[in-house]
């Protein structure tokens, strides 16, 4: 069966699968189609009226327009769960707190897009407050597992610590969170890591 999948190299939502599909075993199974959702180009527009990445599109009218709904069909092809899917509460209430460190990181990086004068400190301010706190939670529960078993948290806490290094280098989270600083080393050498990595430039 022959996916795609609109992402971009650089979205740390799109990685998050496109590193999945690769532990899972599955990237053979889909085509990634890189478009830029700020262009609002008409094939994502077809599938994702919100034109947002990534998007998943296959037989039979799938279409799964959130990285964790993807994240989740992946998992369930092979008989496996999302936390929350799975009734694990409290792995589920980690993940929602990596994934919301992540929506803070894009948040700034979006803000700092925006024109000069229209740019808010303050929201910047209220994002990193968000970063400060929300990295403090996840290094006192770091992953127990690696990226390599495809658990979602793991994925998550590894993408948002390689997109901090790539967008947000001046979070010094080694220093914050040196609990996770040999885990991401290990996480980060592994071939699915390796392969997604965003390019540089």
């Amino acid at each position: 069966m022959t996916l795609t999948l609109y992402c971009s190299l650089t979205s740390p939502y799109a990685r998050r699968v496109r590193v999945m599909a690769r532990v899972l075993g599955a990237a053979d199974d889909i085509h990634e189609a890189v478009v830029n959702p700020f262009d609002s180009p008409e094939a994502l527009l077809a599938h994702n009226p919100l034109s947002k990445i990534p998007v998943l599109v296959g037989p039979d009218e799938l279409v799964l327009p959130d990285s964790s709904l993807i994240l989740g069909y992946l998992l369930a092809r092979q008989g496996r769960a999302m936390p929350a899917a799975a009734g694990d509460w409290e792995r589920a209430r980690r993940l929602t707190i990596a994934e919301g460190v992540v929506d803070a990181c894009a948040a700034i990086v979006l803000e700092g897009r925006r024109p000069t004068g229209q740019r808010s400190q303050a929201h910047v301010d209220r994002q990193r407050g968000v970063i400060a706190r929300g990295m403090a939670a996840v290094a006192a529960e770091p992953p127990e597992q690696s990226p390599a078993d495809a658990d979602p948290y793991a994925i998550t806490v590894a993408v948002l610590l390689g997109y901090l290094d790539f967008r947000l280098p001046t979070v010094d989270w080694r220093s914050s969170a040196p609990s996770l600083v040999g885990w991401y080393a290990d996480a980060a050498a592994l071939p699915a890591m390796q392969a997604t990595r965003p390019p540089e430039g």
